[in-house]
């Protein structure tokens, strides 16, 4: 009886050691972070120039506020990584807002960039930030954490623009895109971020790599075993990172969701969760952007874009401060 017990034991070792080893396997190999950036250079401000001028938006950003960024980097809120972004101070008094990036993207993409571009040429101060495994920041095993560790650099972000910038929290806003902007609201979870700006956020990281399981060609149900495995083998807290919990954590925070209607690598339903979430709460705005695809609104869209994106950072922080608005009619 005690060998039959032991060998049990022994076996349910091996199986579940086995799911496990696979599980993480199947995650690691497709949330594997591309160190090339999606082929973006460096950031030098002729090349940030170049990149920035060959897109819709260059006739509305002023090239020559890419001649004062400079590159810095700052340790994560877990001090685990060394955070690395690309700064443009803001004018004498001006807020700053922390950009972030998507999965496999960087502070050099053409998104980064042009957000970069489009509040600095309004006088905003732009921190654009890489998150860990991506960029120039450091690497821990390559893989991405779908925001559950990465949430620290950006609270990183938080501490580096107080502590170090001297930047009041009634001057700091957020911008964040894909995985970015779920990474900024479980960060929001944890610090009242202030004014945050959203493209395409998902509501739950289960709920997106199941609805994305046919790329890993993996049946969706499968998620439910792999999440706990990698869990517990890369130290991830899944379970307690939820990007929509950071959407209503804070009574009267201004939060602007920007979505496609036809987004196929985070779905429409994410927003109409969040939507839901947030029902009953003036300062949360959505705006969904009919037969466009992810995070397509700010090349497809860009005067609208642009607007909606300014508009609400003048709104939220220029207003609050006393600060005056440009005119947007004559750019």
């Amino acid at each position: 009886m005690r060998m039959f017990g032991l060998s049990t034991s022994v076996l349910a070792v091996i199986v579940f050691g086995g799911i496990a080893w696979t599980s993480n396997a199947i995650y690691g190999a497709n949330l594997y972070v591309d160190p090339d950036c999606q082929g973006y250079e460096p950031f030098s401000p002729n090349g940030a120039k170049m990149t920035v001028a060959a897109n819709l938006l260059a006739h509305q950003i002023d090239l020559s506020v890419y001649d004062s960024v400079k590159t810095i980097s700052f340790p994560s809120r877990d001090d685990k990584v060394s955070v690395a972004g690309l700064l443009s101070l803001p004018a004498d008094g001006a807020p700053l807002v922390v950009a972030t990036h998507g999965f496999t993207s960087c502070k050099h993409h053409l998104h980064l960039l042009s957000v970069l571009g489009m509040l600095a040429s309004e006088g905003y101060g732009v921190l654009a930030i890489d998150l860990r495994e991506h960029g120039d920041s450091s690497v821990v095993d390559g893989v991405a954490a779908m925001g559950s560790d990465e949430f620290n650099d950006v609270l990183g972000a938080f501490d580096y623009a107080q502590n170090t910038l001297a930047i009041t929290r009634d001057r700091l806003g957020f911008w964040g895109e894909s995985m970015g902007a779920a990474t900024t609201l479980i960060a929001n979870s944890q610090e009242n971020l202030g004014p945050i700006f959203l493209d395409a956020p998902y509501a739950d990281i289960k709920t997106v790599l199941k609805d994305n399981a046919d790329r890993a060609s993996v049946p969706p149900w499968t998620v439910e075993f792999i999440l706990p495995a990698v869990g517990l083998l890369r130290g991830y807290d899944f379970g307690g990172s939820r990007p929509i919990d950071g959407l209503t954590a804070h009574d009267d925070q201004p939060i602007f969701w920007v979505h496609g209607g036809d987004d196929e690598t985070v779905g429409l339903h994410h927003a109409h969760w969040a939507q839901r979430k947030a029902e009953g709460r003036d300062f949360v705005t959505f705006t969904i952007f009919e037969s466009l695809g992810h995070v397509a609104t700010m090349l497809q869209r860009p005067s609208e874009y642009r607007i909606a994106l300014v508009s609400f950072f003048d709104q939220h922080l220029k207003d609050q401060l006393g600060i005056a608005r440009i005119d947007l009619s004559v750019k």
